[in-house]
């Protein structure tokens, strides 16, 4: 049998890890629809799923190096700015909710 070149070996490991953060934010979701949350602690299960893709896609983008790779930097950018927007439209709400 052939041995694999490196390049074909980091590309199967690139696919790999893709599927696994998949796998892992479906992990996440099943936990957050099965824990008991009330009608006002249902946002913080959105934030937390939101915090997991960064995490995984932060670990994904900083993993690999190259230019075939540079889409996972470009997708962790957008899903890091898009998440610190939501988290400070979701702090200022909460604030204006205490009515501080």
């Amino acid at each position: 049998m052939e041995a694999l070149t490196l390049e074909e070996q980091k590309q199967k490991n690139s696919n790999l890890s893709v599927l696994l953060i998949i796998i892992n934010l479906v992990l996440v979701i099943i936990f957050f629809t099965c824990v008991r949350t009330t009608e006002n602690d249902q946002q913080q299960p959105i934030a937390l799923l939101g915090l997991a893709f960064v995490i995984f896609t932060g670990g994904y983008a900083f993993t690999y190096h190259g230019k075939a790779y540079r889409i996972g930097k470009w997708i962790f950018a957008m899903a890091l700015i898009i998440g610190l927007a939501l988290f400070g439209v979701l702090w200022y709400a909460s604030q204006l909710g205490r009515g501080i």
